[in-house]
């Protein structure tokens, strides 16, 4: 598979370098793609696990939910209870001290407080003070499309995030793979920054 100048990058630093990085990018630009890329290469090489935010999204992927790998249930009970419930499981405890790669994609969807839970989990359960615990994150999405899930903050928006993602390892893809209309395309990512002009609104009326 030929990849873009960005998905270059992105895999460089994720196979290569071995960094944190964040994928994102407006819908049809390959987020999806590269990051299963990454996994089939990196799967050889260590323990990594594939995730979403959903089920279907996870299905997508060829992974399994976020709250299912790590063990989190509805990822609505406490720090404490959580923490009581994977070191009281040896396959949960066994899986935390033993992964190396986490990917998470639909990461918008992620809210700041489960964010924040599982980096703080990552810490006492690892008996690490490096951010996530020393598991490398290659996370992806778009915060334009989809929400956070019950909450009105960001994940980005936690101390946590600005620790494991530096601002370099934000790769924004740009190229779109999904559709090759140009007008088409401007006008999806117009929408995409909720600059909707007449021009916008006539086109779209029109059909």
């Amino acid at each position: 598979m030929q990849l873009t100048p960005e998905q270059q990058i992105a895999y460089d630093k994720a196979v290569i370098q071995r960094q944190n990085i964040f994928i994102t990018g407006s819908g049809g630009v390959g987020k999806s793609v590269i990051i299963k890329k990454i996994f089939e290469t990196l799967k050889k090489q260590v323990n990594i696990a594939l995730t979403s935010l959903t089920g279907i999204s996870s299905n997508l992927i060829g992974g399994q939910t976020i709250h299912s790998y790590l063990g989190l249930g509805l990822g609505v009970s406490s720090y404490e209870k959580l923490l009581n419930k994977i070191t009281n499981s040896k396959t949960l405890f066994y899986r935390w001290k033993k992964l190396q790669v986490l990917i998470i994609d639909e990461i918008s969807m992620m809210n700041i407080e489960l964010f924040e839970k599982i980096c703080k989990l990552a810490n006492k359960i690892r008996n690490s003070n490096a951010p996530m615990g020393g598991i490398q994150l290659i996370l992806s999405g778009d915060f334009l499309q989809l929400k956070p899930v019950k909450s009105d903050k960001f994940c980005f928006e936690s101390l946590y995030w600005s620790e494991c993602i530096p601002i370099s390892n934000i790769i924004y893809l740009k190229t779109i793979m999904r559709q090759n209309d140009v007008e088409f395309i401007k006008l999806l990512n117009q929408i995409r920054i909720n600059e909707i002009n007449d021009n916008i609104k006539h086109i779209l009326q029109d059909r």
